[in-house]
């Protein structure tokens, strides 16, 4: 598998690892955390993730974790994480807005 690493100092990245002390699943790194009730392991999870201007927005399973306003990045890569263990995407779909 062709794999490309992003330094995340540089974009964006939602959080999917639940075993994170500083970030809970569905977190927005950098600028905002979900609340500590948000997990993903073991099961089949639906995330929705928008970004329109400076607003973003990420619901995990029909509840939304996050809602901010931030400019940081205006552009840059979108990426698929890997930390560690078991992770499986399937049907992801990317549109504009």
């Amino acid at each position: 598998m062709n794999q490309k690493v992003v330094n995340t100092k540089a974009s964006y990245e939602i959080q999917i690892w639940d075993k994170s002390p500083a970030m809970a699943t569905a977190s927005l790194m950098p600028p905002a955390k979900a609340p500590a009730t948000f997990k993903a392991a073991n099961k089949w999870s639906t995330f929705v993730i928008t970004a329109k201007g400076p607003r973003m927005t990420v619901t995990m399973d029909g509840e939304q974790a996050v809602d901010v306003n931030d400019s940081t990045f205006t552009h840059g890569p979108i990426a698929l994480q890997y930390n560690a263990g078991t992770i499986k995407f399937r049907k992801v779909m990317i549109k504009p807005l």
